[in-house]
């Protein structure tokens, strides 16, 4: 009968040793996030496009040479850029890389700008274009390879000017 308590202590002892070693792995990786997230907002004669995504993964995917190889990105980042070099090359990127069409007519863009919020290893890029069509019925929008699966949301926002006191009644 104590030959056969060896078991379980064993299978507890091997457990708990996996779970130590896995688990930093695990919390370190929670954090850290490579999906990216856009969110395209119409206006009345503009387009604003703003993505979310995380700052190393997308620079060491830009980075790789296998990553390149493999079809992921097209476009390989130089090696050794300075900070302002590596802001003008995503830029640029995400210029080129980049299209939208309202209405089947690709727009320019007017602006491509991009910044690094406080405490986040995330990176913000805004991209702004502006039409001329009295209403857009159709978007088409389609982003750098590099920056792997999009979460994509459309917001078209109702304007109202309320009075003092007035109440807004939105249908959804």
């Amino acid at each position: 009968m104590v030959s056969g308590a060896w078991f379980p202590r064993w299978l507890a002892i091997l457990v708990s040793v996996l779970l130590a070693l896995v688990l930093p792995l695990t919390e370190a990786r929670a954090h850290v996030t490579d999906t990216t997230s856009a969110r395209v907002i119409l206006r009345a004669g503009q387009v604003e496009v703003h993505i979310l995504t995380n700052a190393e993964h997308w620079q060491a995917t830009l980075s790789s040479s296998e990553s390149w190889l493999l079809g992921d990105t097209d476009t390989l980042m130089p090696e050794k850029l300075s900070d302002s070099q590596k802001q003008a090359f995503l830029q640029q990127l995400v210029r080129d890389q980049t299209r939208l069409l309202v209405n089947g007519r690709a727009l320019a863009f007017d602006r491509v700008s991009i910044s690094h919020p406080e405490d986040s290893e995330d990176m913000e890029i805004i991209v702004l274009a502006r039409h001329s069509f009295p209403r857009v019925e159709k978007l088409s929008v389609s982003f750098p390879d590099s920056l792997g699966s999009v979460h994509l949301s459309v917001v078209q926002p109702e304007y109202r000017v309320l009075s003092p006191g007035d109440a807004a009644e939105v249908s959804l």
